[in-house]
């Protein structure tokens, strides 16, 4: 029994091995969504859409997103725009390599807005001359 025991801890021990390793660039991994981003995806897609669901007016809202390189070349954030005074975004300017995850951070000011609201974010990257369009929703509510 303690050989089985044991054989069990090892193999465990084992198994764990490099799980807590983070990739470069990601920290805990909460994003509200993840983005695949490779020089043939941004070719034939171009955007993606963060539904932010029903917010009261007034209410700022912050979203972080995954921005994953499926290439094979390296990445780089280069910029991003926004659309409206109304939305900011903040990125990770370190190269992601292939495989790995970069963050940009997207926060929303519903002030002064109501009804369905669409706005425009716009991800420059090493990766393709087009940028990627991200639409954000939201209903805004009194």
């Amino acid at each position: 029994m303690k050989k089985i025991l044991i054989l069990g801890l090892i193999v465990c021990s084992i198994a764990s091995c490099g799980t807590n390793n983070k990739k470069k660039n990601e920290d805990t991994g909460n994003y509200q969504q993840v983005i695949d981003l490779s020089s043939e995806n941004m070719q034939k897609q171009w955007r993606d859409t963060l539904d932010m669901g029903i917010l009261k007016e007034g209410e700022v809202v912050q979203y972080k997103i995954g921005i994953h390189n499926t290439d094979t070349a390296v990445m780089v954030i280069q910029r991003v725009y926004t659309g409206c005074g109304c939305a900011s975004a903040e990125h990770d300017p370190q190269p992601i390599k292939p495989g790995e995850t970069g963050t940009v951070t997207i926060t929303y000011d519903s002030q002064g807005q109501s009804g369905i609201q669409f706005k425009h974010i716009l991800v420059q990257t090493t990766l393709h001359d087009r940028a990627h369009g991200i639409y954000l929703m939201a209903d805004v509510r009194n």
